[in-house]
């Protein structure tokens, strides 16, 4: 079996993965109950997961749902010391560069994910526009693990659950070019997505943000026929509260970690093509 590291921190993008080197290996044997079992929540930061495969790591994916045989043997989070040891592999692997590397320095020991200068929006549920929104429906997209571990939060603000972890453009053979609004959003529109400036306007289809994490990622919300907004931070669980844990009546205004560019409102419908 091979070890393996995991960073979990994207939403859009596959999560950074690298092989576990022998002496990072017996520390982390010799840290017996240094760490919580459990990562963060959310957007941004969620620990490192240690992952065996069988898999070579030469042909591995990127995603943890495909690579082969696995079994993910601890999570560390909230451990400092041993985050940064993790830390420090994956730079060395090129797996991190520099700009994640200083956001992740400074989130070692915290028991939540940091990075946001926004708040929670709170408030009650706005009027839902969209005529096909769909409900929120959380155990479609978390009771089975190979459906939430295979879908990101672009097939869930489409609401299709590929399981190929889509990217935005992909689905046309035009992926997105750059991580910024002006990358990620022509890449969607590609694949049938509408840009509009309002969320608020009655029509066909359904509301859905885009976010950036600047040079990192990009991560999407769908508002649901209640009103208020959902979302899937990458492998983890669908939800409907931001990072602070309210509801999302706003995803301009919610707590989005390190997410901080709100780029536009777009309109999704059953005729947009994901891959």
């Amino acid at each position: 079996m091979t070890k393996l590291v995991k960073l979990d921190v994207y939403s859009g993008r596959p999560n950074p993965v690298w092989t576990l080197s022998d002496d990072l290996s017996t520390q982390l044997s010799t840290q017996t109950g240094a760490a919580p079992s459990d990562g963060g929540q959310g957007l941004g930061y969620r620990g490192f997961k240690i992952i065996e495969s069988s898999s070579d790591v030469q042909q591995m994916a990127t995603t943890e749902d495909l690579i082969g045989d696995f079994s993910v043997t601890s999570t560390i989070f909230g451990s400092a010391d041993l985050e940064k040891s993790l830390m420090q592999s994956g730079v060395q692997a090129g797996a991190i560069d520099s700009g994640l590397a200083g956001y992740l320095a400074d989130c070692f020991g915290s028991s939540a994910s940091s990075g946001s200068s926004l708040t929670a929006s709170g408030g009650s549920c706005p009027p839902c526009g969209g005529a096909d929104a769909p409900s929120y429906d959380p155990g479609k997209w978390n009771n089975d693990p190979a459906v939430q571990r295979g879908n990101n939060c672009y097939a869930y603000a489409n609401n299709n659950p590929t399981g190929t972890f889509p990217q935005p453009g992909r689905g046309s053979g035009q992926i997105f070019a750059s991580l910024d609004c002006d990358g990620v959003r022509p890449a969607s529109e590609k694949d049938g997505l509408v840009t509009t400036s309002t969320y608020q306007a009655s029509r066909a289809g359904w509301y859905v943000a885009l976010v950036i994490w600047p040079g990192q990622d990009y991560h999407w919300y769908r508002q649901d026929d209640g009103g208020c907004w959902s979302h899937k931070p990458g492998q983890t669980p669908a939800r409907n509260t931001d990072n602070s844990g309210a509801a999302i009546s706003d995803p301009q205004q919610c707590d989005r970690g390190p997410y901080t560019t709100f780029c536009t409102f777009m309109v999704s419908s059953s005729s947009v093509t994901i891959s």
